[in-house]
């Protein structure tokens, strides 16, 4: 079992709601840090320090300016019972980043201001022992790989502040690499209608266009702008950590979805961020977003689009309810439905070619119900195999389906315990597996 150096032990009770509760409680997460015991608050449908088979995805989902976890926890729980009672095999986790005016309890973690806990920066000065809210994310993320033994999908996500959050956070964590490497844990991240990004050289849009990039001249912030969390220069400790060169390299390989309100133009938001540097990113949260898709890919190159995908919600504002319950939204978070991101590139392009939702229950003692989505009508070969690639048998050979969602089962007979995978391959050659525990 792994272990970071600032974060040893932790103790985690969380009532299991099998409704979503209409005023739910906040439980807490206790950290030690250099031997000081400091908590964080949180709402949770499940528990993390203990196992729990039924849950094979977890969504954390990080407030906004506005720090109201609760009100995120609900919306998100309601986009779980719309995809399919998704909560069912979903650990939904929404951290309280608190600040002084919150009334913090004692020995609750806060940070001093609302700047600070959505760029990962220490918490507050009055504090013993300070941590990144960055780390104290890494810490719930390496609870849930430690203890959830049918983990197979994580989603961070984050709206308007949490979205800042959520693009900082994917492209600097390093807690990813034991996902990856140790778990084999896929971890996603959905980034919704944020004020700015973090940009990861000099350059800028230049003014009027949407895709045409240079250093600014005489912006009225020359020497800020590409200060974090706008650029990388001056990082905090977290991401200095982690070094620019690496955040470069991570952000182009992790799986981002940016979804964005395609009402969302309003530069007079209330809560718009409106200062220099922001202002060099757009006028609006749309726009803002929409260059800095096209920024990514002129950073990077085309083959970026490979993992980063961009859709528009129509008929959304500054909603999270409205992005997260959205069809795409349910897509991202829980791998329901299907969603067709439109990149502001001329054509359009699908996150996977397949998506197998679930094989359920996991682990199952005799029988096993696959779920999984084809985004167009395609001949396909639904396999099973053991451990060492041996083919077991074949649930579906060469047939035609149609596009959309289908539901096949399995019985698993004679086959002794073990563990199992399912693959599905598609005619064009594009395959997906899923892990499954037969305990008889």
């Amino acid at each position: 079992m792994l272990h970071s150096k600032n974060f040893i032990t932790a103790f985690i009770f969380c009532h299991f709601f099998t409704l979503l509760p209409a005023a739910p409680q906040p439980d807490t997460l206790w950290m030690n840090l250099t031997g000081e015991r400091i908590g964080l608050l949180y709402f949770c449908n499940g528990t993390i320090e203990h196992s729990d088979s039924a849950f094979t995805r977890a969504v954390v989902v990080v407030h906004g300016a506005d720090r109201n976890a609760d009100g995120y926890y609900d919306r998100t729980y309601e986009a779980a019972q719309m995809a399919g009672q998704a909560q069912q095999h979903t650990i939904i986790v929404a951290p309280f980043f608190m600040i002084p005016e919150d009334n913090p309890p004692p020995g609750v973690i806060y940070w001093d201001y609302n700047s600070q806990w959505k760029q990962g920066d220490a918490s507050s000065v009055q504090l013993a022992r300070r941590k990144s809210s960055f780390a104290v994310m890494d810490s719930i993320i390496r609870r849930l790989l430690q203890n959830q033994p049918n983990l197979q999908h994580i989603v961070i996500a984050g709206h308007s502040a949490g979205g800042q959050f959520v693009n900082r956070y994917a492209a600097g964590n390093r807690i990813q690499q034991m996902a990856d490497s140790v778990y084999q844990v896929d971890m996603r991240y959905l980034i919704a209608n944020p004020s700015s990004y973090v940009y990861l050289n000099n350059k800028r849009r230049v003014q009027g266009t949407m895709n045409q990039f240079a250093v600014p001249q005489n912006s009225g912030c020359q020497s800020t702008y590409d200060n974090y969390r706008y650029g990388l220069k001056n990082l905090n400790s977290y991401m200095w950590y982690s070094s620019a060169d690496s955040i470069r390299a991570w952000y182009r390989k992790r799986r981002v979805y940016y979804l964005l309100g395609e009402e969302d133009n309003d530069p007079n938001h209330s809560s718009l961020d409106t200062s220099c540097p922001a202002e060099l990113q757009g006028a609006h949260r749309l726009e803002r977003g929409l260059i800095y898709y096209n920024y990514i890919g002129k950073y990077y190159g085309q083959e970026v689009y490979g993992n980063h995908f961009l859709a528009t919600i129509p008929g959304i504002g500054h909603s999270s309810s409205g992005i997260f319950q959205s069809f795409c939204g349910r897509y991202v978070l829980f791998g329901w439905g299907h969603c067709d991101p439109l990149s502001i590139r001329e054509k359009p392009h699908l996150p996977e070619q397949t998506l197998l939702l679930k094989a359920w229950p996991n682990p199952f003692n005799a029988r096993l119900r696959i779920e999984f989505n084809l985004p167009e009508r395609s001949r396909i070969r639904l396999s099973v195999y053991d451990p060492g690639g041996k083919l077991l048998t074949d649930l579906v050979k060469d047939q035609q389906f149609s596009a959309g969602e289908h539901r096949l089962f399995w019985s698993a007979g004679r086959i002794a315990s073990g563990i199992y995978f399912v693959r599905l391959n598609l005619e064009n050659g594009k395959q997906q597996s899923s892990k499954i525990i037969l305990l008889k």
